[in-house]
């Protein structure tokens, strides 16, 4: 009954049955006394048997790093999360293994899966082609475009040096002509028609772009010429209907009498989102060594015809659930998350052209952040603050999970973030905007998890934290605003974007967060180091975007050795130097506190029996 009345991923895994709940003698729950689900007690190290589970137990020892994983091992229980079920489905997809998120969340036991995937084996795969009609652009997409200011410059892109001559440019390039064939995604060009986007897909043919340089005495006079490269590149793309919105380059010099190669690739953002940019580089990877053992590949992921599928979804969704949606916005608690005097503001760039990027590239790769006087004055001079969170902390708080703790890190952030740039006394509140990648199932029938595209989308979050509540409830508060809000997040921005005038009049005047969230900490797993055995050379390819004119405050979080970096956007008219350093300055203080809290009561949150009052 409950796969008919709740999400994949709020069904409960396990049920275990009880005479009784064991109590605390104050009559509270005990929680430490609960017995754990079967699956998790017995059996983990069950042998395995077929060669599906040979190949699962594969994928799940590297997406969960384990060493060995039994045939009755439960994917959450071993530490699987949401993001993780999105690697594992898109790893085995690369072995021609395929399932859904919605069926590992279904049948987490490694023996069932197998047997699922086994049962339905010689099933005909269904993958994208070229697309007949229309492409649908997303509602984050044209709200990146209208609002953002986003255009023709937001780009994906990374660079590897090959100095051994591993690689073979000739297979090199039949891969990228075939995997172009069979992904039409990389064939896109992008036109304007009024105030909207056009996307035209699978036209023509794509090459791999060989570009000679000469011969250089120095390596770095040669990386300079290969930096200005792949700069000029990030400013190629136009929307004029004949740009192709990729390029694959490979760059050829001679360096004191030795071949050097690198490999650029640079694809626009609207045709993929992070994760898309990953499976994309997974491809060419897989695809390269198919050929090279004269094997033919196939698409191991699906591109922009599910993508289309989606965003039809989408709008059947909120065109059905709109009169629900504005009545759930409406009762937000507007007096604590509406800004005053939010008003659209021109961002103009804060020098003439990208040395001080550059500069502050070097200087982070340098090691001279934080200790360097230029640095700061750089980064003042952008608007941009590095904070980066102490190792200890960064790990506590990396370590919660929402099944033992009820939160998790991404959430204390929040809160934290609330308390420090929020309104209100007790009660403090923020409307923000979070990228969510939507790998996770959200609508029934649409799975995103192994799509070779741009799926992403601008969630609006109205958090609410509550300072009277202890620490661990406070925390668990906001968990439960972000799973209750998302549907209505997604639908708001959907039903602005996608639906007709006459339907979507009523949000005409709405006004938008203007913070924005990036948490990436959760990717490191997912991040881009190597491809082919390649690694990534420490070399500037330029901006990849241009500046935000909507957001006032813009927040990119990921895990980089091992601490919790924010990097911090503040809009020039909007911060001054003194406020941005001290806005800096109060977050880490508050994070820092927040993981001393856990940290000196983890039994108690562990067991989440937590004492009640605690404050930070």
């Amino acid at each position: 009954m409950l796969r008919h009345s709740l999400l994949p991923h709020t069904i409960p895994r396990s049920f275990v049955r009880l005479r009784a709940l064991p109590k605390l003698p104050g009559g509270k729950l005990d929680r430490s006394r609960l017995p754990l689900p079967r699956q998790t007690a017995v059996g983990v190290f069950a042998p395995l048997v077929t060669t599906t589970e040979h190949a699962l137990a594969a994928v799940w020892q590297e997406v969960l790093g384990m060493s060995t994983i039994g045939a009755d091992a439960h994917f959450f229980s071993l530490g699987g999360t949401s993001m993780l079920s999105v690697r594992c489905v898109a790893r085995a997809a690369r072995m021609e293994i395929r399932f859904s998120v919605s069926e590992l969340y279904d049948y987490p036991v490694l023996r069932e899966l197998a047997g699922l995937i086994d049962a339905r084996s010689g099933e005909l795969v269904h993958h994208d082609g070229e697309i007949d009609g229309g492409v649908e652009v997303t509602p984050t997409i044209r709200f990146m475009n209208r609002r953002m200011g986003l255009d023709e410059h937001f780009n994906m892109c990374a660079i590897w040096q090959d100095d051994s001559c591993r690689l073979d440019p000739a297979i090199l390039e039949s891969a990228i002509v075939r995997l172009a064939k069979d992904y039409p995604l990389l064939r896109t060009r992008i036109s304007r028609d009024d105030a909207d986007l056009r996307f035209h897909t699978g036209v023509g043919a794509l090459h791999l772009e060989r570009v000679a340089l000469g011969s250089y005495s120095e390596l770095g006079d040669c990386t300079r010429e290969v930096s200005g490269i792949a700069e000029k590149a990030q400013y190629a793309f136009r929307f004029d209907g004949r740009t192709w919105m990729s390029r694959f380059q490979l760059i050829e010099a001679e360096v004191g009498g030795r071949p050097h190669r690198w490999i650029f690739i640079i694809i626009h953002h609207f045709l993929v989102d992070g994760y898309g940019f990953r499976l994309l580089l997974d491809e060419v990877e897989r695809y390269y060594l198919a050929i090279e053992h004269d094997q033919a590949p196939d698409p191991a992921f699906s591109g922009r015809a599910q993508v289309n599928r989606w965003v039809k979804a989408l709008r059947e969704h909120v065109s059905g659930s709109l009169d629900s949606n504005i009545a759930y916005w409406r009762s937000r608690p507007w007096e604590l998350l509406r800004e005053d005097g939010a008003t659209v503001f021109e961002v103009e760039p804060v020098d003439s052209g990208a040395d001080s990027s550059r500069r502050l590239f070097e200087m982070l790769h340098t090691g001279q952040m934080h200790s360097d006087a230029a640095f700061e004055a750089l980064c003042a001079h952008k608007g941009i603050r590095y904070l980066d969170l102490d190792a200890e902390s960064t790990k506590i708080l990396l370590d919660l999970h929402p099944d033992r703790h009820g939160f998790d890190a991404f959430d204390v952030i929040l809160c934290a973030l609330a308390e420090v740039a929020g309104r209100g006394n007790q009660r403090r509140g923020l409307f923000l905007d979070s990228m969510d990648m939507l790998r996770t199932p959200i609508l029934p029938g649409q799975d995103l998890s192994t799509v070779m595209g741009f799926t992403a989308e601008l969630v609006p979050l109205a958090i609410i934290c509550e300072g009277r509540l202890s620490v661990a409830e406070r925390l668990k508060a906001v968990r439960r605003q972000r799973n209750s809000a998302r549907i209505h997040g997604i639908g708001l921005r959907a039903a602005a974007y996608l639906l007709p005038d006459d339907q979507a009049k009523a949000l005409v005047d709405f006004d938008w967060p203007r913070v924005v969230v990036n948490y990436r900490a959760v990717l490191d797993n997912l991040r881009t180091r190597m491809l082919l055995g390649l690694a990534q050379p420490t070399i500037w390819t330029g901006d990849g975007m241009g500046p935000n004119r909507h957001h006032t405050l813009r927040l990119d979080i990921d895990n980089v050795d091992g601490k919790l970096r924010i990097q911090m956007h503040c809009a020039l008219p909007c911060f001054s130097a003194e406020e941005t350093n001290m806005l800096g300055r109060q977050l880490l203080h508050c994070l820092a506190a927040y993981a001393g809290w856990l940290r000196d009561n983890q039994e108690d949150v562990d067991a989440t029996s937590v004492k009640d009052g605690a404050t930070v």
